[in-house]
């Protein structure tokens, strides 16, 4: 119909093999401090108790399917071919570049590898896209179970609180800055305080 507004893509598909969400937290947080990995991974268990327990649960699970190696107890376990990081760091891409609130599962894995510290976003466009979807999470569609014990962990009363404290704006003058090899991106995209978030 013509004046009428597009619809968005289809939210892409999980990767096989599917994982519960503690798993595929876990799965992409690897690199991220421990507290943090450990606490999203917390709030993941809580949420879906259909999965692993905990993190250590989870890194069993991803082990005894063949997605992570396990070096030792004070090592960080290495992703394997099967997991497929690669591409499921790639579908989070896609949930954030896609222009619609995102919901249910993909909405809980946005905010909890935002958490974490976890997200690939390599300029501030890519910052700024995805504090717009989470501030948009709940538009149209119920607030999942683990974004909302996340923000009432932090305080926060409403979503756009919650990317704010996340992922929080830009500087106005850094706004359409392009960031190629500067050092003071991590500067512009510094998160907000609290002991662990």
């Amino acid at each position: 119909m013509r004046g009428s507004t597009p619809h968005p893509e289809p939210a892409p598909a999980p990767l096989e093999p599917c994982l519960s969400l503690v798993e595929e937290v876990v799965l992409l947080s690897l690199s991220s401090s421990r507290i943090r990995k450990h606490h999203v991974a917390r709030i993941a268990a809580h949420a879906h108790p259909d999965g692993p327990g905990d993190y250590h649960a989870a890194v069993t699970s991803l082990v005894d399917r063949g997605m992570l190696t396990h070096p030792g107890p004070l090592r960080t376990p290495a992703a394997n071919k099967i997991a497929r990081i690669q591409a499921r760091a790639g579908r989070v891409r896609s949930i954030i570049s896609r222009p619609a609130p995102p919901e249910a599962a993909d909405a809980e894995l946005l905010v909890l590898l935002a958490a974490a510290r976890a997200l690939s976003l390599p300029d501030v466009i890519w910052h700024m896209k995805a504090h717009a979807r989470i501030a948009s999470i709940g538009q149209g569609a119920a607030i999942p179970a683990a974004v909302t014990a996340l923000a009432d962990e932090l305080g926060t009363a409403t979503m756009k609180e919650l990317a704010e404290r996340l992922l929080p704006p830009t500087r106005e003058d850094l706004h359409d800055a392009n960031f190629a090899g500067r050092s003071n991106v991590s500067a512009a995209l510094t998160y907000g305080p609290g002991t662990w978030c």
